[in-house]
């Protein structure tokens, strides 16, 4: 589900419009320029579906819930439960759609 919208929002975002179905792989060459726009559309993709309805930290009466930087994603709850909801959807759909959560990589910052 989440590969054919995916699929779509990249050849709407490149103006190509219809096209003959391909067969959708993994991974492109390290520095290739399409590198950090399709990670952007399918992260994007991911964490819509997998935050929908979650989140309890406002601003501006708005509620944030992510902040990314190129291959970086940041989580953002005012209660811990909350964000720990947040993590275990995150890796749920993640797992569905092929990702995996860096355990390595991740921390966990309480201001």
């Amino acid at each position: 589900m989440l590969q054919q919208r995916y699929f779509v929002l990249v050849m709407d975002y490149l103006g190509l419009g219809e096209t003959r179905s391909v067969q959708i792989g993994r991974g492109v060459q390290q520095g290739c320029c399409l590198s950090s726009i399709l990670f952007n559309l399918y992260s994007k993709c991911l964490t819509k579906e997998a935050l929908d309805g979650l989140g309890d930290f406002k601003v501006g009466g708005q509620i944030i819930q992510t902040v990314k930087y190129a291959d970086d994603l940041v989580l953002i709850a005012k209660k811990e439960m909350v964000l720990q909801g947040m993590i275990d959807k995150l890796i749920e759909t993640g797992r569905y759609c092929g990702m995996e959560m860096n355990v390595e990589k991740t921390k966990v910052m309480r201001v």
